[in-house]
């Protein structure tokens, strides 16, 4: 990667991360709701929610409740740690997009795809929800950053082990 990739894609994230910065105090919504109350079922049973019968434990979006669970035990719980995790998540997307569409088109169409994900209302509005639609999204494009590449370079035991890595936990996390 040049220099010029490099600046061009930091400044996607910082461009992108700062339009999804939470700036409006909005309290939770329903399913956000959710979110906060699946990551304090973790943080009171740990890694083994699953199998206890006193508290109700959602079997899909497990990789956000996780995420979501260790920050509360380390920052506290609050609306805006919630959803931090979906901010940081959503401005690696427009990032990811440059870097898969530089892969397989050009940096100009990489460029451009990262531009319009950095703007668009509907990826920005939901990197600001304590959900997991920005870490699928983030998932998805990082399987197709290491599928095509290992299909141009040839497939390693390590690219297949982070293959079956990211497409567990993209199912993880909106199954």
């Amino acid at each position: 990667m040049t220099y010029k990739h490099l600046l061009s894609t930091l400044c996607i994230f910082i461009l992108a991360f700062y339009l999804r910065f939470d700036w409006a105090s909005h309290s939770f919504w329903v399913d956000e709701f959710s979110t906060a109350s699946q990551a304090r079922v973790v943080l009171k049973y740990g890694f083994n929610p699953f199998f206890q019968r006193i508290d109700y434990f959602e079997a899909h979006n497990v990789t956000t409740h996780f995420i979501v669970a260790a920050l509360f035990h380390f920052f506290g719980e609050s609306e805006f740690i919630a959803r931090f995790p979906s901010m940081i998540f959503g401005a690696l997307v427009p990032v990811m997009l440059y870097v898969v569409g530089r892969q397989l088109f050009s940096a100009q169409v990489g460029f451009a795809a990262a531009t319009l994900a950095t703007f668009s209302y509907w990826l920005t509005t939901w990197s600001q929800q304590a959900r997991g639609y920005a870490l699928q999204q983030l998932l998805v494009l990082a399987t197709l950053f290491v599928y095509f590449s290992a299909q141009q370079k040839g497939f390693s035991t390590t690219k297949v082990i982070l293959l079956l890595v990211l497409a567990t936990l993209g199912m993880l996390t909106h199954l």
